[in-house]
């Protein structure tokens, strides 16, 4: 079952991933019209942690900040797709990294480097750093539940 998942979604994943960036956020738009205001994904828990997180909000601010979120969560989503098919220039350009002299150094030293990042944005875009560096990355995760 998980082939033929696989063998049916990742060409239209990678279809998605070689679009030019203002498409792919055109699709994103759509997508979230869909997801926010359609299907309502997980609208009560999105509504009930903005309640729970900014007590002093009025009703026009969560509506504001729910929407922005979907935007965003859209956004990502799409964003983790088009890392797919990024070139190493394109991926260069869009994922900076300041003083990575600090993790050069440890490098020309021989010395591991842990790097600790949250899951905000597209983190998955660090992959960018194999680019930049010889030390093999792995990722360390916990599995997502629902």
């Amino acid at each position: 079952m998980h082939a033929l998942i696989y063998y049916t979604a990742y060409p239209l994943l990678y279809l998605v991933s070689r679009l030019p960036f203002a498409l792919l956020y055109t699709l994103s738009d759509l997508l979230c019209f869909i997801i926010h205001r359609l299907v309502g994904y997980r609208k009560e828990i999105v509504r009930s942690n903005l309640k729970r997180a900014l007590p002093h909000f009025n009703e026009a601010e969560y509506k504001r900040i729910e929407k922005e979120f979907y935007r965003h969560f859209c956004d990502i989503f799409l964003e983790i797709i088009k890392s797919m098919g990024m070139t190493k220039e394109e991926m260069l350009t869009r994922f900076q990294v300041k003083n990575i002299e600090v993790l050069t150094q440890f490098e020309k030293e021989k010395r591991s480097v842990f790097i600790l990042c949250g899951h905000y944005a597209s983190w998955e875009w660090m992959m960018s750093l194999g680019y930049r560096m010889k030390h093999t990355g792995y990722g360390i995760y916990r599995p997502i539940r629902n």
